[in-house]
């Protein structure tokens, strides 16, 4: 199962590179929001995954036997709550600004 999430990591990163490195402004948009998601995925799988491993959540009837067997790490997926909104911000405002710039460039083509 890993495997298969680095190769898909790789392909969203490998994507999204390409299309951030074309010069149409919307092509380097859906590149960035390929990478953000890219880099997410990389994130979660390199933080592994122990085999039989639970969601880190420890029940109150027994504390013992739950902290005896092997866990998901909770710091990656902490760590990707808390970029996944700041990338989804980045994108909107990135994608704003391709909704204004036709309007800004035939106005300042008409002031000239």
């Amino acid at each position: 199962m890993i495997g298969a999430a680095v190769i898909a990591a790789g392909v969203l990163l490998a994507a999204g590179l390409y299309l951030m490195l074309s010069r149409d402004v919307q092509l380097v948009a859906m590149g960035f929001f390929l990478l953000s998601n890219g880099v997410n995925l990389f994130v979660l799988t390199a933080s592994g995954m122990p085999v039989g491993a639970a969601p880190p959540l420890i029940p109150e009837e027994d504390p013992a036997a739950a902290l005896a067997r092997p866990t998901a790490d909770p710091l990656a997926q902490a760590f990707i709550l808390a970029a996944a909104p700041v990338f989804a911000h980045l994108e909107r405002t990135a994608t704003t600004l391709l909704e204004v710039t036709p309007y800004v460039d035939a106005v300042l083509v008409q002031r000239r």
